[in-house]
């Protein structure tokens, strides 16, 4: 990739960060998911479906992906746009790791204790 090319995956990197995930009800996120499919495969990207699943997750436009591909080669769109959906899928694999493992005991007072199995259960009588 050149710089410009760098640039611009930083730069729709940082937009889709700066976005609220989750903000769209059901019926509008799976339009927005096929809008953003159609235009994915409208260029030839091979990962159209995938892709517009994880960036209608993200909150991602199609004003943005016109943005984004306005200053990235078509030469290298397809493998830009896979760059971008990667890294997406690993921050949110990541966000989710995160929550999942900050672990507050159940009831106040009730300590946590690690069972022989790995998982986490109450070490105090109910």
């Amino acid at each position: 990739m050149d710089e410009a090319a760098i640039e611009a995956t930083h730069e729709l990197r940082q937009r889709i960060r700066g976005r609220a995930c989750g903000a769209l009800s059901p019926l509008d996120r799976g339009e927005l998911e096929e809008s953003l499919q159609a235009w994915l495969e409208g260029r030839g990207i091979e990962q159209a479906w995938e892709l517009a699943g994880t960036f209608a997750d993200e909150g991602l436009t199609l004003a943005d992906l016109e943005t984004f591909a306005g200053k990235v080669p078509p030469a290298i769109l397809d493998d830009a746009l896979a760059f971008v959906g990667s890294m997406q899928t690993r921050a949110r694999t990541a966000r989710r790791a995160t929550v999942g493992s900050t672990l507050a005991p159940a009831r106040p007072g009730a300590r946590v204790a690690r069972s022989v199995t790995g998982r986490f259960k109450s070490a105090t009588p109910a």
